[in-house]
């Protein structure tokens, strides 16, 4: 099993087969049938349910905010981001040395990383308790849906943080840190997302472009979320 650490040449995805996938699948294919967390155990947002997201759809509401869901619900690599397809290995790295690692323990841009990368080193990390939201999933509805799939779904939005938080929790478990892969999956129950009726794809690809353009005039937001549009 390919080790995780260092710096990988080339994308995200590319990596993602040979050094993410086979420390996640286990779990993964676990967590993914679960329910999102409830309000009772500390949840942040409304309690996913497909009969009323969609029934505040068709009653008008643009837009149903701050779900708390289920992350591994959503395609890992979704149509209507396709540059998230390109983001390098070395960006997705980046984002996760930001947010899971304190500064004093990140590698400096000096440090070899082919050193790192020999001793199957990762730095201490540090789980923050919520999900920023900044990384909210835009999770897609196609106007007419009778009801929302537990599996597959389709978003577009900041591709880097989820990204980012596989390859933290392909360190914990490469690592054997249980209770940093514990906080990682708290995480993944809660990831908040936003859910909104589209007409067709391209109306959906419209979104996504407004999106990234947004993103790109929110300076404060780029710094903490570094490329989330791709490149």
């Amino acid at each position: 099993m390919a080790s995780t650490a260092g710096l990988i040449a080339g994308t995200f995805k590319e990596a993602w087969a040979k050094t993410v996938w086979p420390h996640i699948s286990e779990p993964f294919d676990k967590l993914v049938t679960e329910r999102p967390r409830k309000q009772t155990d500390g949840a942040l947002g409304t309690h996913f349910s497909s009969e009323k997201i969609l029934g505040c759809l068709n009653n008008d509401h643009a837009l149903v905010r701050n779900v708390s869901i289920n992350m591994l619900w959503a395609k890992v690599f979704c149509p209507f981001t396709p540059n998230g397809e390109n983001v390098s290995f070395e960006t997705v790295r980046a984002f996760a040395l930001q947010n899971f690692v304190k500064e004093a323990d990140r590698p400096t841009p000096g440090e070899a990383s082919a050193v790192a990368a020999a001793a199957a080193q990762h730095p201490p990390l540090t789980i923050p308790d919520v999900v920023p939201s900044e990384w909210t999933m835009k999770v897609v509805i196609f106007a007419g849906a009778t009801s929302i799939p537990r599996t597959e779904l389709e978003t577009f939005g900041p591709d880097v943080a989820r990204f980012g938080t596989f390859l933290v929790w392909a360190w914990a478990l490469e690592d054997g840190d249980e209770a940093a892969a514990e906080t990682i999956v708290q995480l993944i129950l809660d990831w908040p997302a936003d859910f909104k009726f589209y007409t067709d794809r391209s109306d959906v690809l419209q979104g996504a472009l407004a999106f990234c353009q947004g993103v790109e005039t929110a300076r404060d937001v780029v710094v903490s979320l570094g490329i989330v549009c791709g490149s």
